[in-house]
């Protein structure tokens, strides 16, 4: 049983690093819309968490007023991988980001970003797990 959880954890963890690895030469990830009634304003609100340029990123902007079409709840895919990217380099090794944007009247805007390796670590452990375990089971040298 407990070798059975070590190779589900280890092959989920490898599908998760591969996702990751494809935000190194694409984009791709959610975007949440939904328009926010309170009062006598409107604001309509964009959540988008994509992997991109090498890094993860949550950005959230708010628009208010609400533009006019933009009643209601979606769920939107970004994505591509066509043309490729290359990863920006400070990005992908060591840019945080968590700060306030500037951008037009009216709306405003706030991102979370770190580079994907830093997400990626906790899904190394169950892989190098098993592999370790593998080669333990494996006699190394010749009998005597």
């Amino acid at each position: 049983m407990k070798q059975g959880l070590l190779n589900v954890s280890a092959l989920v963890s490898a599908l998760i690093l591969a996702v990751q690895a494809y935000g190194f030469i694409g984009r791709f990830g959610p975007q949440f819309q939904r328009t926010v009634t309170g009062g006598s304003k409107t604001d309509y609100q964009e959540l988008s968490i994509t992997l991109e340029e090498g890094r993860a990123k949550a950005w959230l902007q708010v628009w208010s007023p609400a533009p006019k079409g933009t009643a209601g709840r979606r769920i939107k895919w970004l994505g591509g991988i066509w043309p490729p990217r290359a990863p920006d380099v400070r990005r992908a090794i060591w840019e945080f980001d968590a700060h306030p944007l500037a951008v037009t009247a009216g709306s405003r805007a706030f991102i979370v970003a770190c580079p994907i390796w830093c997400l990626a670590v906790p899904f190394l452990i169950a892989p190098s797990i098993w592999i370790r375990n593998r080669r333990r089971k494996q006699k190394i040298g010749f009998p005597l």
